[in-house]
């Protein structure tokens, strides 16, 4: 949903902001449900894999950031908002090299609304 198109394959260019997260929030719900990822240092290893990343250093990065221990169990993302919000801004910190106040937190929330609290 508001996907326009694919340029290299391997990542997708959005209509909106907020369809880019809301695709960001399914992912993360599906690495919990289908893939039993209930961990930050599981998450981050999906996400950004060790063949093309420095993934310990992303995890140290987002635990950090967030102060969240990366082996703690976490909830699904639909059941806890306000502490996934931070994990998304964090991992947004390091996709985009943007600065924590210039990730867009509104849109951020409002992806959240429309992946888990509307259908489809």
């Amino acid at each position: 949903m508001g996907a326009v198109s694919s340029e290299t394959g391997s990542f997708v260019t959005f209509l909106t902001v907020a369809h880019g997260y809301r695709a960001a929030w399914k992912l993360l719900a599906n690495y919990h449900r289908y893939y039993r990822l209930w961990t930050l240092r599981q998450v981050i290893n999906r996400w950004a894999p060790p063949q093309e990343n420095n993934t310990s250093a992303y995890v140290r990065h987002v635990a950090a950031l967030t102060r969240l221990d990366p082996d703690a169990l976490l909830p699904h993302p639909a059941q806890d908002i306000e502490l996934w919000v931070p994990v998304l801004t964090a991992m947004t910190v390091i996709e985009q090299g943007m600065a924590w106040t210039q990730v867009p937190q509104r849109e951020i929330r409002r992806a959240w609304q429309m992946a888990f609290e509307t259908q489809g």
